[in-house]
């Protein structure tokens, strides 16, 4: 029963990752960003902005998912307090009731919730995939322009 606890505490417990990008979104505001000469710079850095942008908004919309088929259904079914144990401490004994196991295995709430969090999930680790690619690109760009 343990695995259980771990396993659904690992699928609602997320971190996120929250770029420090103050200095080119005060650039962006203000309506400085012309200040970067190299096109392609400025254009690989507008579109790493964008990415994020919509990277958030799945992440909220995630968010919103996991508050309402997720969050809500298993706080009704478990007890949160055993499942961070569990999650912290894999060897701990805990008593899991095979009644509130199988009410979470036959709500539909449930599993659709788990649905949405892994396509969702997908679609975030997709999104991130092309950002690292295009901060790559980006990075070697700069590297080049200041060698220039």
């Amino acid at each position: 029963m343990n695995d259980y606890y771990y396993h659904w505490t690992n699928v609602l417990y997320w971190e996120e990752h929250n770029p420090r990008n103050i200095a080119f979104k005060e650039l962006v505001n203000a309506g400085n960003v012309s200040i970067l000469k190299n096109t392609e710079i400025r254009n690989s850095l507008l579109e790493i902005n964008a990415s994020y942008d919509e990277l958030f908004a799945v992440r909220k919309h995630l968010y919103d998912d996991y508050m309402i088929y997720l969050y809500a259904p298993f706080s009704t079914i478990f007890d949160y307090e055993n499942g961070i144990k569990v999650w912290v401490n894999p060897d701990i004994k805990l008593d899991l009731s095979l009644e509130d196991v199988n009410s979470a295995l036959q709500s539909k709430v449930i599993k659709n919730g788990f649905t949405l969090a892994s396509f969702n999930n997908t679609d975030l680790k997709d999104k991130t995939v092309l950002i690292l690619k295009t901060v790559k690109k980006t990075r070697s760009l700069i590297e080049k322009e200041l060698k220039e």
